[in-house]
């Protein structure tokens, strides 16, 4: 987890357990105190010095890096995963259950408000007991739920077992916050509904068990205030659907905001953007796709058709904007495009 980081205008944090991102530690007698521009913040016998000033903030400790989205060192538990002890299966039993400093070797299941879920490293074999790793349960009426500094490492698992990183189905009641996440070696990554936001988090959908659904980094079939933030989402092989699956099967695909992110895929396009004819809410709207680079990864695994379809840029509060390509490529029907080209 060590190195500089781009964050939000007039943010800073450490990547420390216990110390929450921005602003707080503990002084004396264990009372918290501010983390100035300019300031040394000893922690654990690393000092690290935090610089805030107009636009991006940045941490001490290695290379920045040049992209705002995060490296693989900046991403999962923020130590050693071998030091944790394992556990198996969790349910949460009570609001503002914090989960954390685990190996676990089964699900974790939410059932409650106010839960925070961080520095856990998730890398068992396939059960019968379901298809996800992290989900929240009771129609999803749950919320302000924080996973962070969580590292999904999936096995090669078989009959499309547990092929989905994470579900936060139903009409959440407040916000479920993913960050600072590595999931990889799955079928597909989180699924979201309502009110959920992944930021300066990375998800490599790669893994296909024969499954005949399709897969997706990230995949929402109708729902509203969900973002995307600063992260490198990939959906690769046989089966890829998208980086980014915005449908309207189950309800309108609403407020939606993709912002600064790395999109990849390896075939067909790389994100729908919440308006296929096909659904039961055909037309999505306040879905804004901002800054952020697109690309085919090779080897590819069948033809290339672009970067975003399904989407009506201008109509309804839908705007793209910003947005490039990261590397260049041949389209399907013969179109070049190059690095740095507006899409």
């Amino acid at each position: 987890m060590a190195g500089r980081r781009r964050v939000d205008r007039g943010e800073a944090w450490l990547h420390r357990p216990g110390h929450a991102r921005g602003d707080v530690g503990a002084g004396a007698g264990g009372s918290p105190f501010l983390i100035g521009p300019g300031e040394t913040f000893q922690s654990a016998g690393a000092p690290f010095l935090v610089i805030v000033e107009p636009g991006p903030a940045v941490e001490s400790g290695g290379d920045e890096s040049p992209e705002p989205w995060p490296t693989l060192d900046q991403v999962g538990p923020a130590d050693d995963p071998a030091e944790y002890p394992q556990v198996g299966s969790i349910t949460t039993d009570h609001d503002g259950q914090v989960i954390e400093n685990v190996r676990c070797s089964g699900l974790i299941r939410i059932q409650h408000s106010g839960v925070i879920v961080r520095d856990i490293r998730m890398d068992f074999g396939p059960t019968t007991e379901g298809a996800y790793w992290i989900r929240t349960e009771f129609g999803g009426n749950v919320g302000d739920i924080l996973i962070e500094r969580v590292e999904i490492d999936a096995p090669p698992l078989v009959n499309g077992i547990r092929t989905i990183a994470m579900n936060f189905p139903g009409v959440n009641s407040g916000a479920i916050t993913i960050k600072d996440c590595y999931v990889h070696g799955v079928g597909s990554g989180p699924r979201f509904y309502n009110n959920n936001h992944i930021q300066d988090s990375i998800v490599e959908a790669t893994f296909y068990a024969g499954s005949d659904s399709h897969r997706s980094g990230i995949g929402n079939n109708g729902g509203a205030h969900c973002s995307v933030k600063r992260c490198r989402i990939e959906c690769r092989g046989t089966q890829s659907s998208a980086a980014i699956s915005l449908y309207g099967d189950n309800a309108l695909a609403d407020d939606h905001l993709f912002e600064d992110n790395l999109f990849v895929t390896s075939d067909g396009y790389i994100a729908y953007g919440g308006s296929v004819s096909s659904k039961d809410f055909p037309q999505g709207q306040n879905v804004r796709y901002l800054r952020n680079h697109f690309m085919f990864r090779q080897p590819y695994s069948g033809p290339l058709y672009g970067a975003i379809t399904a989407f009506t840029n201008g109509t309804n509060g839908c705007v793209k904007s910003g947005n490039v390509w990261e590397t260049g490529a041949q389209m399907n029907d013969g179109t070049t495009v190059n690095a740095g080209d507006p899409v």
